[in-house]
């Protein structure tokens, strides 16, 4: 295809070398002739004359060749950009490789960087039931369902505050919680703190975990949001002990100055 597209450009240039000594061939001719056939005095004008039509014929030349050109040149620019190359002749033969060494490295990089069947690091497995769930985000929000579901029980408790432990925020409400669950807090403050501090992202099996004992936290704070008063009309919040009312006491004043 090179080499025909070659031929095609040299046989233009040939036939316009060809024509151009041809013009000067006949115009030699010409001129030869006027010479001869007059005399001194007419020879010279018939020259002129020649001469002057060749000059003329060259100028109207030009002149069409530079419009048609500008007119070309427009034309082309007003063409839509977004040409596509779709075969080896469309394009020379080293922007074809280059063009096709792109594509194939933009294939390679779509076919690696596709979500497959791999495990990340703090991420549910993909297609599982944890599917796209950061288990680190997942684990703190449940603090804020806990936190809730204890201020129904204990509305006077205190705000949570970030730096705070979850054995530290909970402990006025720890005596309600331990006679169903001993350990269940205890557990729970081990996961939201690994999930807060630990340089290592928590596992399947930690988010499991704390699904576990949130359900747990969750089922003792519905059991007093529903337990019925006593006969002397007190609350369930009656069950605490003075112990558990002077932790309470001594969260909400906070410590001494």
């Amino acid at each position: 295809m090179s080499v025909l597209h070659q031929l095609y450009n040299l046989s233009f240039i040939l036939f316009f070398i060809l024509a151009g000594l041809a013009i000067i061939a006949s115009g030699a001719g010409l001129i030869f002739q006027a010479r001869l056939s007059a005399g001194v005095a007419n020879a010279n004008w018939n020259v002129f004359i020649v001469v002057g039509s060749y000059i003329a014929m060259a100028l109207v030349s030009l002149t069409i060749y530079i419009r048609r050109k500008t007119s070309t040149t427009k034309r082309l620019k007003a063409i839509p950009k977004s040409y596509i190359a779709i075969k080896d002749g469309d394009v020379p033969k080293p922007v074809s490789k280059l063009i096709e060494s792109e594509y194939n490295r933009a294939c390679t990089i779509v076919y690696v960087s596709r979500p497959g069947p791999r495990m990340l690091e703090g991420w549910g497995l993909p297609g599982s039931r944890y599917d796209n769930v950061y288990f680190r985000r997942a684990i703190l929000d449940t603090l804020t369902i806990v936190d809730q579901d204890a201020r129904s029980v204990v509305p006077s408790l205190p705000p949570y505050r970030p730096h705070l432990s979850v054995i530290q925020h909970f402990r006025a409400i720890t005596p309600l919680v331990t006679p169903h669950n001993p350990t269940c807090l205890e557990i729970y403050h081990r996961l939201i703190e690994k999930a807060r501090y630990a340089e290592q992202e928590p596992t399947e099996a930690d988010y499991d975990r704390c699904l576990v004992v949130f359900a747990q936290l969750r089922e003792i704070f519905q059991f007093y949001q529903n337990q019925a008063p006593s006969v002397d009309g007190e609350s369930v919040r009656s069950f605490w002990t003075a112990s558990a009312r002077t932790s309470f006491d001594t969260v909400r004043s906070g410590p001494a100055l």
